[in-house]
């Protein structure tokens, strides 16, 4: 720093002259000379320490430049040739393509996994479906034998029920014949019993002459809602309408049967065991054909009374229709159709009935 110093004070002493210097003696005057050059002298000072700085701070920024020039210009050129010869060794050690064989042997070995689960379930399934087969196959036989059996069964009922009926129809005829029996021998009492009248009568005259008239003899008549009996060949007439058998029942009729022949333990007409069975096509041929739908059986049921117990609503509109049956007619127990109705508990019948007026 001493040497600069030195430096400045020569070439200012060559700027002012060696002639001032020499002729100025004068000490204070020299001394004013000597403190301008050091005032010019801190003042460069301070200049250079001024440059001195803005060179640190632009070499410091210029450092920052190169940095950076090289970072984004040279370093990239440099690394970018390095990174693809990377690449190439790698792609030539084929790594990549180990790496993806890897990951699709992976995946061919999950397929095969999950394609063997499928086909264990697959076989599975197939176990199920046969043994629900073998089960279904099973069911359907035994389905087939308990068939056959209830076939079997309903045909020894029905011999049953022919067997039954064929029973209660023997029975029917024997109590038919024993009725008639017990009417004959009613009726030949009846017979013996006028003729013994009739002799005590004419004797009574032959000892009496002054007697000329004979005592009357009173005799019961049935009512107008009974009829008489038939033969025995009623029952094949009866037994046709209560089955609804129409052709027979029209053969029947074509053969002169009576109308209203009685038949069985409640002595009642074929109509009458048309309307206790349905019938309804038998009573509207019967009636039509002149059946007596008025007459009563052994209990006093009329045919409105047997088709109102059993709950025949056709059968009762057909026979109101007619209008010969009174409606409040009582049976022998004293009990009307709409009272039958309503203890079967037909209510539609009885109903119908109390809406024509039934009591």
């Amino acid at each position: 720093m001493m040497e600069l110093t030195s430096v400045v004070f020569i070439i200012l002493v060559s700027l002012c002259g060696v002639r001032d210097v020499h002729a100025d003696t004068n000490l204070p005057a020299f001394s004013r000379k000597l403190d301008m050059p050091d005032r010019e002298i801190k003042a460069w000072k301070g200049t250079v320490a001024d440059l001195g700085i803005e060179m640190r701070n632009n070499f410091d920024l210029l450092e920052l430049s190169l940095k950076e020039e090289l970072t984004n210009t040279f370093i990239p050129a440099l690394i970018t040739p390095l990174v693809k010869q990377a690449i190439t060794g790698i792609l030539k050690e084929e790594y990549i393509g180990n790496i993806v064989r890897g990951r699709v042997l992976n995946v061919v070995k999950s397929l095969k996994v999950s394609i063997h689960k499928l086909k264990t379930q697959l076989r599975s399934v197939k176990r199920q479906f046969r043994k629900v087969k073998r089960e279904g196959d099973s069911y359907k036989e035994s389905l087939g034998k308990l068939r056959g059996e209830l076939t079997k069964d309903f045909q020894g009922m029905q011999q049953r029920i022919q067997e039954l009926e064929k029973r209660d129809a023997l029975r029917e005829k024997h109590i038919q014949d024993l009725t008639e029996e017990k009417r004959k021998a009613s009726s030949d009492r009846i017979h013996r019993e006028r003729a013994a009248q009739m002799t005590t009568v004419t004797t009574h005259a032959s000892s009496d002459p002054s007697r000329t008239a004979r005592t009357p003899v009173m005799t019961t008549k049935k009512p107008a809602t009974q009829a008489t009996p038939s033969p025995a060949h009623c029952e094949d007439f009866y037994d046709a309408s209560r089955r609804g058998n129409l052709e027979k029942v029209k053969r029947r009729l074509s053969r002169g049967v009576d109308i209203n022949c009685r038949w069985g333990y409640w002595s009642r007409t074929p109509v009458m065991g048309a309307a206790w069975f349905g019938q309804r096509g038998v009573v509207e041929l019967l009636a039509g054909k002149g059946a007596d739908v008025s007459l009563v059986d052994e209990e006093g049921d009329n045919i409105l009374h047997l088709a109102c117990s059993k709950g025949h609503l056709e059968i009762v509109k057909f026979v109101l229709s007619l209008n010969v049956v009174d409606i409040d007619a009582r049976n022998n127990r004293g009990r009307t159709a709409a009272y039958l109705a309503r203890s079967e508990g037909h209510r539609r019948v009885a109903d119908l009935l109390v809406s024509r007026g039934a009591q």
